[in-house]
């Protein structure tokens, strides 16, 4: 891990990777549509994405082999912003991507980057690899997000509809944790039960399907400290255009 010395201005993040946050073997995985090289058209990973076209499996580059797939035609479309960056869009219709199951039992966080593009209650931006402990939610009113580990709680209405934003979540019973960008984070009890994996875009089965764009993520088996937070934050800023 990094010390607390890490410079965490531009240059800083310039240096910074979320996989040293898996140097000591942690669980967890990392997405960034920014690498092309990590996403393929087929899941078998045989065919390189392009622009405009479908994502069938983006690779993850902690080192831990959590890949996320899908091999139907719900499948997420590669983009790029009048900002020349790149992100995957979720049409809120039936697109998701799996990750393969891994015990996320409490306390675990997670950090973001996305921007919803149309908001209904009870819609999965994350959720998990099976069940739906390990939510990321809309909830509440437009343009509200919760967390869900067995109840909905910890809402945060935040992140505007429209507009990009880097989320952190930390998921520990009665210590979960949900910010947007530099905002404090709001606290609250979403329950208890562990996430089995990750599914991108709705529940694993396809239901409750979220409209937005996705920057990237990471996600730790791994309470982070201030400054190991502070730096994924400045990352994922960086890829989605955000100011924090």
């Amino acid at each position: 891990m990094f010390g607390l010395g890490l410079r965490l201005g531009a240059a800083g993040r310039r240096r910074f990777s979320p996989r040293v946050l898996f140097a000591n073997g942690e669980l967890g995985a990392w997405f960034d549509p920014s690498d092309l090289s990590s996403m393929f058209q087929d899941l078998a990973g045989s065919v390189p994405a392009v622009v405009g076209g479908p994502v069938s499996r983006i690779n993850d580059k902690s080192g831990r082999g959590f890949h996320a797939g899908q091999a139907t035609t719900a499948r997420p479309v590669l983009r790029q912003d009048s900002g020349g960056r790149f992100y995957l869009e979720f049409d809120g219709v039936d697109d998701r991507l799996l990750t393969a199951a891994m015990a996320l039992d409490q306390p675990w966080d997670r950090v973001s980057a996305v921007r919803q593009t149309g908001w209904t209650s009870g819609r999965r931006i994350f959720a998990g690899a099976s069940g739906t402990a390990g939510a990321l939610q809309q909830a509440g009113a437009s343009p509200g997000l919760a967390l869900f580990d067995g109840a909905v709680a910890t809402a945060n209405s935040g992140a505007a509809v429209g507009n990009a934003a880097v989320l952190f979540e930390r998921h520990s019973g009665a210590g979960s944790l949900l910010g947007v960008n530099n905002l404090a984070a709001v606290s609250g009890n979403p329950g208890t039960g562990a996430a089995n994996g990750v599914s991108v875009g709705a529940d694993a089965g396809g239901a409750n399907p979220a409209a937005f764009h996705f920057y990237g993520l990471c996600v730790v088996k791994a309470v982070l400290s201030a400054a190991q937070l502070a730096a994924l934050k400045g990352f994922l800023a960086g890829k989605a255009g955000v100011a924090l």
